[in-house]
This record gives C-alpha cells, structure tokens and sequence, in this order.
C-alpha cells in the first residue's frame, strides 16, 4: 500500500474521533449545564399545543331524514401580512401587492356569498367586500409595526393573520389549485427569460388556510330557521329545536395537552369525545317548503303584513309544517332579535269566529242543547249592556247549531255561552287547554290569555263576546291544537315537534300523548258533520276537489300592540292600545278528509289589504295549499280511498 494514501487514511480516521469526542463532550455539558433543564422547559413551551377536541353538535333532520341542521368543517384563510407589500407603488397607479391579492381572492369567488359563510356566530360584516377587506389588513400591517417596537415581541404565528370569515373545502381547494397554477406560470416565465418587471404575479403566495372548528349549517335557510333556531357564539342553542334540546344536540367536549417531546414522540392522551344526538322532527321538508311558498303568496296578494300556515296531525300532535311570513334568515343577526320570532308560538291574536266550534261543542256536550234546539235571531241585541251583533248586523230569524256555524252568528254563540253559564263556559274552555300553552317543545312559547269569571274586572257581557272569539287572544298552535281535537274525535292530542333522538348507541322513538279529552266522539263527529255541509253550502272558496273538508272562517279586529321598557329593570313588555279601527286578521281552520282527519290546518292573514274576510283571503289560500299537500302526502281521494276499502 503506498504510504502517503495510508498516512492520509490515519488522518481522516483522527480527524472523526476527534468530531465524535467533540459531540459526547458537548452532549455530557448539555445534561450537567445548570441552564439545560430551563432550555428544555424553553423548548417543551415551544412545543406543547392547546387542542380544542369540541366534537360537532347533534345534527336536526326533518322526519325523512333530510338535514336541516349540522356542523361542517370550514377553513380560516390568512395572510402572511409582513411578506406582502401595503402600500401602493410611487406613482399610485399600478396596484399594490395586497391589491394583487384581494383581486385574486376576487376572481376566485371569494366574496360570493355562496362561498363566504355568513354565519351569526363568525361573520365579521367589514370581511365580506374588497374593500373591507383591504382596510381590514391594512390596520392589521399598522398593529404589527407598533408591536415589533415592544421587547417582548416574537414573530412568527403574529405575522400570519385569519383575515375572512369561514370558508368551505371547496374553496379551498380551488385556491390550492390556483396557487399551483401561479406558481408554475411564474417559473416558466423565469426559464424564458421574462423580464422582471414582467413577471407573473406571486399575489396568491402568501395566503394560508387552516381548518377551523365546527360551524353550524342550515342547509334549509329562511324555511327551517324560526323551528330550528340557532347556535350561538357561546356554541349554546337559541331559539326554536336548538334551544329546546341543546344539553342533548351538545356533544361532551374535553380540551387534551400534547406535548411534543421529540419528533417520533408525543405525550397525553387523545380523549374521545361523544358527539351530540341526532334530533329528527315531525315536520316534513317538503310540506313546509310548500308552505312558506304559499303563504308568501298569500302575504303579496292579499297585501296583508304578515301570515301563518300550521299543519298538524290530529291523530298524533304532530306538526307537520309551521310556515310563517316574513321569514328569519339563519345567518342574518338582526332577524333574531325579532320580538315574535317564531309567530306560530310567540304572538297572539283574537281568533274571532274560527272559535265558535269550540263554543257549539261546549254546549253540545254539557246536553244543554243538541241539534234540534233553536232560538230567534234578531241581527243585533243588546246583552248585559253592550250591544251584540251578527258581522252584517243582519236578522236569521229562527236558527239552531247547524245555522250557527253556517251563517257564522254571533248571536248564536252568545245564546249558546247563556245557557252554559260562566262556571261551564270558562269549565269547557280549559278543557281545551286555552287557559295554558300547550307545551309544545318550540321555545318561546306565549301561554294566550284566557279571562277569568271570578276576576274582580270580570264583567258578564265577556261571556258572549268570548263565545265568538273576542276579548281573549290564542296563539296559532293554541287554536290549532284545541281544534283538532274535534278533527280526532275528542282527544285534544299533545301537539309536539320531536319524533325520535338517535346516537351511536341507540335510538329512542316518541309516541303520541293523549293530553286532554274535552268532548266525546259523538259530539266531535256532530261538529265535523255541520262544519262540512257548512263549507260546501256557505264556504265554498275552502273546499279541494276530491275531498270532503270540515272547518271555519274568521274575521277578527286586530289588537295593536306597544312596546314599552321599564326604565328600572328594563324589562320589554307589551301594552294593548285597542283595537285596529282599518284592518283584521283573517283565518280559517280546516281538517279532512272528514271520514278519517289526517291533517288539521290554520291559515292566518295579518292586516290584509284587498279583502277583509276570512273566507274571500284565508279559505281560498287554504284550498290552494292542501290541494298540493295532499298530493305531497300521497293521499288519496275520497272516492279512490272508498273503492279501496271496498276491494
């Protein structure tokens, strides 16, 4: 072997031993260096990351399992705002990079609102245009200079800000491909030789993502917001199924410490988090989409100010629809701040005549009178001091139940409520839970108000004013659910909103409840029957081809309302001042088909302007609406159901 090769040999092996001792010198200094275990609490504090393991909220689905509520994964996009240039050029005319980049979000779709999740709970309103955009960054770049100037700065996580709201995968996605595309073009324009000032854009390069927590989406909008509510910035539920079931929508959360000791080694447990229940509800998507379209319809061309439709299955108490006009936005802060969000449940009305079935089957059933009994109608008498009058002041001459409900008496009610009494009168009117809400499982729910004959301001003329549904207020679901009691035969059925919870560990269904039975089956049956002759004799706007339908007109004066707040604890509260002297409310109730009720519905008009009866506006906005319901329901008509049951 030549000498000098193996001379060199010894030295690169002297030269590696010497490195080696180098190294196990230096790591001995590391473990006995009194500053060594500050460096490693230094590097453990550089490491150890808070994560958030919040599992996403129970999802709400209508009764066919169509979502109408759930929690997504959105991304927070950021900029890294000291890499990007704010100001513009010198001659103020090119634009600046932070420009570049706002017309590149811009061109990506970035401030569509299809794309940008405009959520109550996140939405920063100055995010979602160019221009607030800008300002927004540009005040972020000020800030930041002012905190480099402080000793305790550390650069880094401060330098890249979230500057927008919430923002789908997909988009992500296409900014992650459009990064490509800039990237690539910028590189093959170098191996040209572009010019430097000619350069493709490097706008897109300096924006980051990063996934967010869970944000909470209402695939149905306006449709579904006033039932299922919405979740707050605390992660709590408010208004409508939100607020009603949150300790169950709410899953257990549980903040877990990493520790990241070495790269191949993490400390602390990832704890597994139960997510919320599923809630599936008894209204069916479709039945309130339909719904909403028409009573929106109904709003315009009636020009009233607001409406209802309720749908509600007698046999069970479920709600199948609660469609209200105007609608609340979800993702629109201002529509929860409404005083009557939800006004199937919140506010009041004077329901007028669509209560005197309520009254008829009351005297039906106490045996005071029956089919056969009558009185004489004069149009307009005085009782007890005030005058009572029919709605045209005009005389029926000799009348019984079947007139009443036919030509809509009021005089007939008040002769009906005088031979009850208050005691039986006011008896009959709890029987029907109106005197209480109804509980249904909505939050917010207004309990009415019922008078009471034993009240000191209690006068007797209330006893015939009530009997035709004035001087005591109801909300939808309240008169809703006590009707349908005559629809089902006497069972007044706890009306509801829940059908079933579900999670991964089980189901649990609920069944229909039985919450009063003011009436029997005969006397329900009677009131069905005359009701249902009474549309197809006096009511004919309400009837739908096919279907034999029983229910009820109503015109009422409208109560106008002010808000006052008490300047000591202010505290929001209602003060009637009278009655609206130019518009009513009009509604009708009805149910079918009569030999076998599978819906009960209301339909309210708020103030309308073209007609002011309930059956020139509300009846025919009834028909409209079931005669496309029952097809939703894939519900037979009468003479098809009849051949079947032969068969």
């Amino acid at each position: 072997m030549d000498t000098g090769f193996a001379a060199r040999i010894r030295l690169i092996l002297i030269g590696l031993l010497v490195g080696v001792v180098a190294v196990v010198i230096r790591l001995i200094d590391f473990q006995t260096d009194a500053s060594t275990p500050q460096m490693r609490d230094d590097a453990k504090s550089e490491l150890t990351v808070d994560r958030d393991t919040d599992p996403p909220r129970g999802r709400i689905l209508d009764r066919n399992g169509h979502v109408l509520a759930i929690d997504e994964k959105f991304y927070e996009i950021g900029l890294v705002i000291e890499d990007v240039d704010i100001d513009p050029p010198t001659d103020r005319i090119a634009p600046s990079e932070l420009d570049l980049v706002i017309q590149e979000l811009e061109a990506l779709g970035y401030f569509d609102s299809s794309v940008q999740f405009r959520n109550v709970l996140s939405i920063n309103s100055n995010l979602d245009t160019p221009s607030g955009l800008r300002d927004y960054v540009y005040n972020r770049a000020i800030e930041i200079e002012q905190a480099k100037l402080a000793p305790d700065y550390v650069p880094g996580f401060k330098i890249a800000q979230n500057i927008g709201n919430p923002i789908p995968a997909l988009f992500v996605d296409r900014l992650r491909e459009a990064q490509s595309a800039e990237l690539a073009a910028y590189y093959d324009a170098l191996e040209q030789d572009v010019p430097e000032d000619l350069l493709p854009s490097l706008a897109l390069q300096n924006l980051r993502w990063f996934e967010s927590n869970w944000v909470r989406t209402y695939p149905e909008g306006s449709d579904m917001a006033h039932i299922v509510g919405v979740v707050n910035s605390d992660g709590s539920g408010i208004y409508g199924i939100e607020q009603n079931y949150d300790a169950f929508l709410t899953g257990e959360s549980q903040e877990t410490i990493f520790d990241y000791a070495r790269p191949d080694e993490v400390r602390g447990e990832l704890v597994t988090t139960k997510e919320g229940v599923d809630i599936y509800l008894t209204i069916d998507r479709d039945i309130q989409s339909l719904a909403m379209r028409k009573i929106a319809e109904g709003v315009n061309y009636y020009g009233a100010e607001s409406g209802n439709i309720m749908v509600l299955d007698p046999q069970t108490g479920e709600l199948i629809a609660n469609a209200i006009w105007p609608p609340r936005d979800p993702l629109n802060l201002d529509d929860w701040e409404v005083r009557h969000f939800d006004t199937g449940v919140s506010k009041p009305f004077e329901p007028g005549s669509i209560f005197k079935p309520l009254t008829v089957a009351a005297a039906i059933e106490s045996g005071e009178v029956n089919l056969d009994s009558t009185y004489y109608d004069v149009g307009c008498q005085e009782y007890h001091g005030v005058q009572i009058c029919n709605w045209l002041k005009t005389s029926w001459g000799q009348q019984g139940i079947d007139g009443i409900l036919r030509h809509s008496l009021n005089l007939g009610t008040t002769w009906l409520a005088d031979s009850l009494g208050p005691t039986q009168f006011y008896g009959y009117l709890r029987a029907f839970r109106l005197d209480k809400p109804t509980n249904i499982d909505l939050a917010n729910e207004n309990p009415g108000w019922l008078v009471n004959p034993t009240s000191a301001n209690w006068v007797p003329s209330q006893l015939a004013q009530n009997s035709f549904g004035q001087g005591i207020s109801t909300t939808p679901i309240q008169i809703l659910s006590a009707l349908s009691a005559i629809a089902n035969g006497g069972d007044l059925m706890q009306p509801r909103v829940l059908l079933s919870m579900q999670s991964s560990t089980g189901e649990v269904v609920f069944g229909p409840s039985t919450a009063a039975r003011p009436i029997s089956q005969e006397t329900a049956d009677t009131v069905t029957q005359v009701l249902s002759s009474a549309i197809e004799d006096e009511a004919s706007e309400a009837q739908v081809d096919g279907y034999r339908i029983a229910g009820k007109t109503g015109t009422a004066q409208r109560i106008l309302y002010e808000t006052r707040v008490d300047p000591e604890t202010g505290i929001e509260t209602e003060v009637a001042l009278g009655y609206d002297q130019v518009l009513n409310v009009t509604s009708f109730v009805g149910w079918g088909p009569v030999d076998d009720p599978q819906f009960i519905v209301l339909v309210k008009l708020d103030g309308p302007t073209r007609d002011e009866w309930g059956g020139t506006t509300a009846a025919p906005l009834f028909a409209d609406f079931v005669e496309d319901m029952v097809v939703l329901m894939e519900l037979p008509p009468d003479s098809v159901r009849a051949q079947l049951s032969a068969d």
